[in-house]
């Protein structure tokens, strides 16, 4: 992963990487100590009578992308901590869940912490779905623009590479075709990676933007 920085941006802007993961789990809620009837009174469906029901959750990780920043060590240390609880009962299977209630907010810091142990840096931003309407966010999304212009564009970033999708989201009151002029215009210069193509773009605007591929890896620039 490039690490190039773009002389026109100002230093105050900083590159992010982004990784989101999919993984099944079955959980259910109950203390040992109490009884059934104590556990469904308190905990209702969650309780499931001890056999649990399961979730496909999805774990959204975000880092600053420091100059010595290794973009495979990052995915690595995504895809390690999302395979930590695939497939598992989490009271019956995870040793951290046999005595802990596996409530979304007990399994993100579980895995806030998994992602340190494994990256060697706590996540900047780490967000996890476990239904449509229910997710827990640890840290400050580093992209939360107000006034985005959105564009779509096929984007081949290296000679023998295959065309790819990218989601270009950009911070500005400027219009829809002034950003897609701009985005051309980058996008026709040779980048080797996305993160070096989302710094051109941040530097062309002057202003914070992300970049999203079909793949689950996302790149931020902003302050």
């Amino acid at each position: 992963m490039s690490s190039v920085q773009d002389e026109s941006l100002s230093p105050e802007f900083k590159l992010y990487w982004g990784l989101s993961r999919e993984f099944t789990a079955a959980h259910h809620y109950h203390r040992t100590e109490w009884t059934d009837e104590q556990n469904e009174k308190a905990f209702g469906p969650c309780f499931t009578a001890r056999h649990g029901h399961g979730h496909n959750y999805r774990i959204e990780i975000w880092v600053n992308a420091q100059q010595d920043s290794d973009w495979s060590k990052f995915q690595s240390a995504v895809q390690q901590v999302a395979a930590l609880l695939n497939y598992k009962h989490l009271p019956l299977d995870a040793p951290a869940f046999r005595d802990r209630i596996p409530t979304t907010e007990n399994i993100a810091s579980f895995l806030a912490q998994a992602f340190r142990q494994a990256y060697g840096q706590d996540a900047h931003f780490l967000r996890l779905d476990e239904m449509s309407d229910l997710s827990v966010e640890i840290g400050l999304r580093p992209w939360d623009a107000k006034r985005i212009e959105r564009g779509i564009y096929d984007v081949q970033l290296a000679p023998e590479a295959s065309p790819r999708e990218l989601t270009l989201e950009i911070e500005t009151n400027a219009s829809y075709e002034q950003v897609a002029d701009a985005a051309i215009e980058v996008l026709a210069a040779d980048c080797e990676s996305p993160g070096e193509l989302a710094l051109r773009l941040a530097g062309r605007w002057k202003a914070p933007l992300s970049l999203s591929d079909a793949s689950g890896r996302h790149f931020a620039v902003c302050v």
